[in-house]
Formats: C-alpha cells, sequence, structure tokens
C-alpha cells in the first residue's frame, strides 16, 4: 500500500519521490537502519543568509564533505568532537539533530554570534528554554537540504545570537516568518507585529 501510494505520488508529480524522511532523527522503524543519516548539508539560501550577515562564516563546527558553508574553520563530523572543542565567534550550526539537547546546550557556552538550522521542538522545555534566548529566529518554509527531492518533513528553525539583528531579519524574511526580542523591537517601528512572551514578528 505504501509503495503503490509513493508510485501513485511519483507519476504525479512528475519527480521521484525521495524519502526525505531518513534526514530525521528521532525514533525508528521496522526494517530501516537502528541509526538514521545525520550528515545533511545545508542548501545554498540558508549560507546566503549566513553570509549577507557575516560575509562569510567563521567557524562551521560540524562540517561534512560536499558542505556548501565554506568556513575559514572547519571541526570535520564525525571525526572532530565539536562538543569537546573551543568554537569562535560567527559560527553556524547545523547540527546531528539526534543530538540537539547537547549541541544546543553547549553552543550557549560559547562566543556569540552563531547561527543554527535545527527542527523544532516546542514539546521540549530545553528546546523552549534555548530559542527564548535568541535574539531574532526565523520559522522557515519548507526546505530542501542538499541532494533531496522533497523539504525536510518536520517544521525548522534558523536561529541568531549576535549583534546584526536589523541584518538577520533582512537576510532571513524571504525564507520564513521572522521574530526579534521584543527589547529590540520596542526601538523599532513595525507595521506589523505578532507577540508571544518576548517575542514580535516581522
Amino acid at each position: 500500500m505504501k509503495q503503490a501510494a509513493k508510485n501513485t505520488l511519483s507519476s504525479l508529480s512528475g519527480f521521484p519521490v525521495h524519502d526525505a524522511m531518513k534526514g530525521l532523527a528521532t525514533g525508528n522503524r521496522v526494517g530501516k537502519p537502528a541509526e538514521r543519516e545525520q550528515e545533511v548539508l545545508t542548501p545554498q539560501c540558508i549560507v546566503d543568509v549566513c553570509n549577507k550577515v557575516w560575509g562569510q562564516i567563521a567557524l562551521d563546527p560540524c562540517w561534512c564533505e560536499g558542505s556548501l558553508t565554506n568556513p575559514i574553520h572547519k571541526f570535520e563530523f564525525p571525526a572532530v568532537d565539536a562538543l569537546t572543542s573551543s568554537w569562535v565567534a560567527y559560527s553556524y550550526i547545523n547540527c546531528p539533530y539526534k543530538d540537539l539537547k547537547k549541541w544546543l546546550a553547549y553552543g550557549r557556552t560559547q562566543p556569540s554570534e552563531q547561527i543554527w538550522l535545527c527542527p523544532v521542538r516546542t514539546h521540549r522545555t530545553w528546546w523552549r528554554q534555548w530559542r527564548d534566548n535568541l535574539d531574532v529566529y526565523c520559522e522557515l518554509n519548507p526546505l530542501k537540504f542538499v541532494g533531496y527531492d522533497c523539504a525536510f518533513p518536520a517544521p525548522l528553525l534558523l536561529g541568531y545570537r549576535g549583534t546584526s539583528i536589523s541584518e538577520f531579519m533582512e537576510a532571513a524574511q524571504k525564507l520564513g516568518s521572522v521574530y526579534a526580542s521584543s527589547e529590540y523591537s520596542k526601538d523599532r517601528d513595525r507595521d506589523v507585529s505578532w507577540s508571544s512572551g518576548r517575542r514580535t514578528g516581522y
């Protein structure tokens, strides 16, 4: 039944249906590998945001062969353990989602000026605490990772910690809905605003 549905979808779309679900890091299914693929490469549109805000990414602490990030420095995943290494400012992080909690916690101990691409986990207290300490974030529209035919099948967030808030908001707004800290937005004239806790939309 599942294969028939997949074949039908392929015939309707005219394109093969790539199994984007294998990029998810949670759970397991019968007949699938015990651990899902963790080397999922960042698309160019996200790299473009980083470059518009910073000029160039200084560090990619989970860089993989084939990555488009082009950082000045890199820790190759999984050969280098970035969670025991020192980061620098202007780091871009698209970490293994199976260890998301560890990465987010470690990132808060490292220099500011960080941009994160990560899945939304609003049902987890630790994730909400991390999100609420960002200076600005973008709730992304459906996003295709490099080499995938279909968009990632779960919501994603692009989060920013740093001082170039206006630059990030301007660069990221075409990719989704952008929300800045209410403290920042109080000093700005916004025609459209949405607030929940300390967040105001842009």
